[in-house]
């Protein structure tokens, strides 16, 4: 894993509220291999910005963690 494919790094992208970025993290995640949390998750489809709740369930979807999305969703 490079350095900018780190954990903390990608933390970043996840939390940032423009979801150009979160489509970046998400990408990069997806290319260094590492699994996102269902924390990860929660955030991206619990978020204010309606573009970012729907990234986060295109990934779900893409990942097969629909039930996960659901639940967070419900939460």
């Amino acid at each position: 894993m490079t350095e900018d494919a780190s954990p903390e790094n990608l933390r970043k992208f996840l939390e940032s509220d423009d979801p150009a970025m979160v489509k970046m993290g998400l990408s990069m995640a997806k290319g260094a291999e590492l699994d996102i949390s269902v924390n990860d998750l929660e955030t991206l489809l619990q978020h204010e910005n309606i573009e970012i709740v729907k990234i986060g369930f295109a990934f779900a979807v893409e990942n097969k963690r629909e039930k996960e999305a659901i639940e967070a969703i419900l939460d």
